[in-house]
């Protein structure tokens, strides 16, 4: 049916649109370079127009728009010296400070032909800025479009969570590892590259990475031979450090949770998930027990040790007991397909090892305090601005705040590592009440006096140093933006961490043993009522075990709410191990189907600065036209003449990596504008102008497997040659027919010819003959006149008398009469005879009229044979031509059918690549959705194994003067085997 008909009224007024700014990134993340553009078309025609476009530095103040307050902002130059015209977009590029740090823009327009100050548009900015109503704040209602800084385009688009890479197209599944721990990847060892390569920035370290950009920050600002320290700059050092002390920080938590859980997780897709506590323990045979474990976790290993570990336990692997408890605690698995597993999964899973929470944390505060003590770093506590969608907010990344509960964590540590110091070394007898209060190496200095004044005089340190750098209230701001030690409340955290290490140390000056109870001590908080014998009573003992019991049992609640997350944790790893197996599988039977369809390059384009790098196992996504020609036709074919260039998208390095998280190289560049704006690369692709145009050159060597896109251009290009050989067979038998066809009209022309010169002959020789015997009839005509002449003088003679003067000759008429009759006879024989040889002549002449006549007509005929004969054999050679025409059409439609299997095989392939981009779309929101899990129950697991360690002590306390009460109760001696003493001690 029609669809329905609405009508719009549409109000035109006559304002200029105002618009806002786009922020237009390189798809290359360590690209320095950024695009603002205005977001009005113009009508296809911005020369028309004049562009005004004003920045500053992002300092945490509000300001009016330029016109208002223009002091503040500056003029963007025009590098084309057109004074604005047509500047509809500006690119940001170059190096130095100013590129570091946030800056914010406004951009008006007017026509070209404006005078004065008149007919500017409105001022564009963020999509959430508009123009002041009446009584409103310009400074308010206009917001500035933010063009983020380096340092913070970095660390925004590779962060723990999404995937690293943003083009999905033509590559392998985005890595899909889940775990916080081996992002983090290993300790900083210095500069790594600044590489948009899959293979490289997803087997990149985030730690190494963000200290790699935070030392890239220091040299362009504070570091400079004139150093420059601004806001901005100091913003966006103060960003990167913060990044750096999240992640040590994690791995703080981990080696903490480490400390407090001595429990081996169980749990997979065929067992339910929980946990044991068997006589075995995680790093059994690298330590003597469990306290000197959860010790070691807390303060790490007494040697220094070397990379990546140093100073952290290994990876259990040590072919013992411990081995089996490590491989469960820690869930390991076969990460680097190998088919063990073994350190190397392990190593890859926990890049640094395994412990030392004091360390982690310290390092986590050095990237603060390397900072505060540079001679040009100056603090600044406010808030920042981030654009989401063109719209700029406020936003707080709490620097201050995790400066503090980093220091808070390492207090607490700290705490915790003079506590078990306490434990590990405390005896009830008095005599060995102060081993372990002095370590003798004091250079180490780890015994309960060394550790009470390192964690006591770095607690004051952190404490005094987080109160420096937060003001002592902040009135002029609000919510987000107000940032002072009122709303840090991890400052009193610290202070109550380190009054709790001089409680710790005064107990053990004072003879208190590492729970807080002297070693005397027997409780008599009992209720008197129910010593009486009955059925509720209970003794001394009983009384105090069953305080001792409730403690124990919330304790373990506390526990088993931290084991619970412990388990999610696990489940989340387990979901992604198997996510991961899946991925893997499916990304390689994408790779595969690609590879029977394109097949794998040739082996001289793979390796270092060639098309593909070294090890590339995947499809020939760039080269899948060429074949080798000279051997499919047998024809040396002319080198290539000429070369086409092509820009691509870097093929993403070797397949099937290991997901280490430990970048290798450093960057030497001092100059950001060496990096592309694109990762394009250029393909050269060689054409010969004969023939098939993508023949492979020989220096490229083989295939190791053409696919099936060749094998069909091999069948099109036999089909070509064959379609080419029945075109020549074709034009052969017809250029026969031809040359038949001229033959034969030669031949018929000659006979033509032949006949007419032998009639032109005849006719000749027939006119001659008839001037012969003309000429002979003249002759005999004259003969016979002149016999006749002769006979009639003769007759004239003999008429005369043969005397003169006698008597008259009587017989001389007589005579005469007699000759005449006698001539006249002969004369008319004559002329009769004369006529007769005529007559003769005349019908030879006749006679040979008839004998050319006959040859004549026997040629003729003789002729019109060797047409037919010719004819014939014509006809013959067309009978041929329907078949060979009829063959012709046939190479033509296989042709047209291998080439409609071309293309659709080419289509399979690019749906293929459309599939796995969709795939690797949904691969990398998965991964981000398991990974936020991650960080969750990570985070809150800390705390609640925080809980669980006070409700420890707590139950401790009460076991102990449970125990103390059973002892006061039975009074046994120390030698019996029921005695509480040896509990005691």
């Amino acid at each position: 049916g029609a669809l329905p008909v609405a009508l719009h009224i549409i109000k035109v007024k006559k304002e200029k649109y105002r618009g806002a700014i786009k922020i237009v990134y390189s798809d290359n993340v360590f690209d320095e370079k950024i695009t603002l553009r205005h977001t009005a078309d113009f009508g296809a025609s911005p020369n028309d127009l004049e562009f005004e476009w004003r920045f500053r530095e992002a300092d945490g103040t509000k300001q009016s728009p330029p016109d208002i307050n223009p002091s503040v902002w500056k003029h963007f130059p025009d590098s084309t010296g057109q004074q604005g015209i047509g500047m509809s977009e500006i690119m940001l590029a170059g190096v130095g400070p100013a590129l570091l740090a946030d800056n914010l823009f406004f951009v008006r327009y007017r026509h070209k032909n404006s005078s004065g100050n008149t007919g500017w548009s409105d001022w564009a900015g963020a999509a959430n800025s508009r123009p002041p109503k009446t009584g409103e704040n310009p400074s308010i209602t206009y917001q500035a479009q933010l063009a983020e800084g380096w340092i913070k385009r970095v660390l925004f688009e590779i962060n723990p969570f999404e995937a690293r890479i943003k083009n999905f197209l033509n590559i392998d599944n985005p890595a899909t590892y889940v775990s916080m721990i081996q992002q983090a990847g290993p300790r900083y060892e210095g500069p790594v590259s600044f590489d948009p390569a899959k293979d490289v920035i997803e087997n990149m370290g985030l730690i190494a990475l963000y200290q790699t950009v935070l030392d890239r920050g220091k040299s362009l600002s504070i570091d400079l031979p004139q150093p420059v320290s601004t806001s901005g700059t100091t913003a966006a050092l103060i960003l990167a450090a913060s990044r750096i002390q999240g992640l040590y920080s994690l791995l703080g938590n981990e080696a903490y949770k480490d400390a407090l859980d001595p429990t081996i997780g169980i749990g997979s897709s065929s067992t339910s998930y929980g946990s044991l506590a068997p006589s075995i323990f995680t790093f059994m045979n690298q330590l003597p027990d469990l306290l000197d474990e959860e010790l070691t976790l807390l303060r790490g290993i007494e040697t220094e040790g070397v990379s990546p570990s140093y100073n952290r336990l290994l990876w259990n692997f040590t072919k013992g007991q411990g081995e089996v408890a490590y491989a469960l605690s820690y869930y390991i698995g076969d990460i680097n397909k190998d088919g063990f597993i073994d350190e190397k999964d392990a190593m890859i899973m926990y890049p640094q090892g395994h412990g030392d929470a004091w360390g982690h944390y310290l390092t986590a505060l050095k990237s603060y305090y390397d900072l505060l003590r540079h001679d040009y770093f100056n603090w600044e506590s406010r808030s920042e601005q981030i654009s989401i969608q063109g719209v700029v907010i406020n936003v707080d990344y709490l620097d201050e705040r995790k400066f503090a509960e980093t220091a808070a964590a390492k207090a607490k540590v700290g705490s915790e590592i003079v506590n078990l110091t306490f434990r590990s070394k405390y005896v009830e007898n008095p005599e060995g009440q102060w081993q372990g209060y002095m370590d003798t190496d004091t250079n180490r200095a780890w015994g309960l006096d060394g550790w009470g004044r390192k964690t006591t005089q770095g607690a004051l340190i952190d404490w005094a140093v987080a109160n420096a750098v937060l003001p002592s209230k902040d009135p002029s701001h609000t919510g987000i933006q107000k940032v002072d030690r009122t709303t840090v409340t991890e400052l009193q955290e610290i202070a109550a961490h380190a009054i709790d290490i001089q409680q710790q140390v005064d107990n053990a000056d004072t003879g208190l043993n590492p729970i807080g109870l002297a070693p005397d001590v027997v409780p008599f908080d009992i209720d008197p009522a129910l010593m009486y014998i009955g059925i509720f009573a209970k003794t001394h003992f009983e009384q105090v075990s069953s305080r001792a019991e409730k403690t124990l049992k919330n304790a373990l609640a506390v526990f088993d709410h931290a084991s619970d997350l412990k388990n999610r944790i696990r489940k989340v790893a387990s979901s992604a191990k198997d996510f991961n197996e899946k991925v893997i599988q499916q990304d390689r039977d994408y790779r595969n189907k690609l590879i029977e369809i394109l097949g794998t390059p040739y082996e001289g384009q793979i390796g270092s600065g060639k098309l593909y790098p070294a090890g590339y196992k995947g499809p020939d996504y760039y080269l899948y036209n060429y074949i080798d020609v000279n051997n499919l036709t047998g024809v040396n074919m002319p080198p290539p003449s000429t070369t086409m260039t092509g820009f691509f998208q870097p093929v993403d390095g070797v397949t099937n990596v290991s997901y280490t998280a430990g970048g290798a190289g450093a960057y030497t560049s001092t100059d950001f504008s060496g990096i592309a704006d694109t990762p394009a690369i250029a393909v050269k692709f060689p054409i010969t102008a004969e023939g098939y145009s993508f023949q492979a050159p020989q220096t490229w060597g083989i295939r190791r497997a053409p696919g099936e896109i060749q094998k069909t251009l091999v069948d099109l290009v036999k089909g070509e040659t064959e379609l080419q050989l029945a075109l020549a067979d074709y034009a052969g038998l017809i250029a026969d027919i031809k040359i038949a066809f001229d033959v034969l009209s030669a031949r018929h022309q000659l006979n033509r010819d032949q006949l007419f010169i032998n009639n032109a002959w005849f006719l000749g020789v027939q006119a001659v003959d008839a001037m012969i015997m003309t000429q002979q009839g003249i002759v005999a005509a004259n003969q016979l006149v002149v016999e006749t002449s002769a006979n009639i003088a003769e007759n004239i003679i003999t008429s005369l008398p043969n005397m003169v003067g006698t008597s008259v000759d009587a017989s001389a008429p007589i005579r005469g009469a007699i000759m005449s009759a006698k001539n006249t006879s002969v004369i008319t024989l004559g002329a009769v005879g004369k006529s007769a040889e005529t007559i003769i002549e005349g019908l030879e002449i006749a006679k040979t009229v008839a004998e050319f006549v006959k040859d004549n007509a026997i040629h003729a005929a003789e002729y019109n044979y060797d047409v037919q004969q010719q004819l014939k054999a014509i006809e013959s050679q067309l009978g041929n031509e329907a078949p060979k025409r009829l063959e012709i059409f046939r190479k033509r439609e296989n042709l047209r059918q291998i080439s409609e299997s071309y293309r659709a095989v080419l289509a399979k392939a690019l749906r293929l690549m459309d599939e796995r981009k969709a795939f690797n779309a949904k691969v990398a929101a998965k991964v981000q959705s398991m990974r936020y899990e991650d960080m969750a129950f990570r985070q809150t697991m800390n705390d609640a194994l925080s809980k669980y360690r006070s409700a420890f002590d707590l139950a401790s306390q009460y076991v102990y003067m449970a125990a103390k009460a059973y002892d006061y109760e039975t009074n046994l001696s120390d030698q019996d085997k029921v005695s509480a003493k040896p509990l005691l001690t």
